[in-house]
């Protein structure tokens, strides 16, 4: 049982981290994404 146990624990873990990284990158992206447009609007003012 006991093992059962930390088998469901290590799995809720993994599934944690795995969602917490999926996060992380979808966090950068969009960030990187919001930057680079940042970047061209602002081309496109000081070209303009």
């Amino acid at each position: 049982m006991a093992v059962a146990v930390a088998v469901a624990v290590a799995v809720a873990v993994a599934v944690a981290v795995a969602v917490a990284v999926s996060l992380a990158a979808a966090v950068a992206i969009g960030v990187a994404v919001a930057v680079a447009g940042a970047v061209v609007i602002l081309q496109q003012l000081i070209v303009g």
